[in-house]
């Protein structure tokens, strides 16, 4: 802090107070550091946040983004663990986590709504064929159509598929 004190502060001090002090006193990166705080009539901190860069861009896959949240999510967990009880209840968020979150949730609306349609089309085919052996070659070409159309789509015309499509 600017006062030459450990961060987070240990609970002889009013953290508050400090934050208060603090907040009115620096600028961070050139902006007046009460922008990042909320303070109540009592000048007690409501809310704070941070914003911190890593090496990940926000347009990322699936995959890496969720890793990264999985060890924020450790890190932050740790941190509440450890903490003073002036400090805890810290949490973390990122448009890149409402972001993966979107995606996963697309991804797995979309493999669920691909097996009930082709669980309707055996359905469908065994009720008015009686055929196990036709239901499961409509469902076999079905399946194949889509997959074909989808590689047409996206591999041969280059288009991009979103939450829409």
């Amino acid at each position: 802090l600017g006062r030459g004190r450990d961060w987070p502060l240990k609970s002889e001090y009013d953290f508050h107070q400090e934050a208060y002090w603090y907040a009115t006193n620096f600028q961070t990166d050139g902006i007046l550091t009460t922008t990042y705080a909320w303070f109540n009539e009592e000048r007690r901190v409501r809310a704070m946040f941070f914003q911190i860069w890593t090496a990940i861009r926000s347009t990322t896959s699936l995959s890496p983004a969720v890793e990264l949240q999985t060890a924020w999510n450790q890190h932050i967990d740790q941190f509440n663990k450890e903490a003073e009880a002036t400090v805890k209840g810290v949490w973390h968020t990122s448009s890149l986590w409402v972001r993966a979150e979107a995606e996963k949730e697309i991804i797995d609306s979309t493999l669920t709504t691909l097996c009930i349609s082709l669980g309707c089309v055996l359905i469908g085919v065994m009720t008015f064929t009686r055929s196990l052996a036709l239901a499961c070659i409509v469902m076999f070409t079905v399946a194949c159509i889509v997959i074909c159309l989808l590689f047409f789509m996206v591999m041969l015309m280059g288009w991009a598929i979103g939450a829409i499509e």
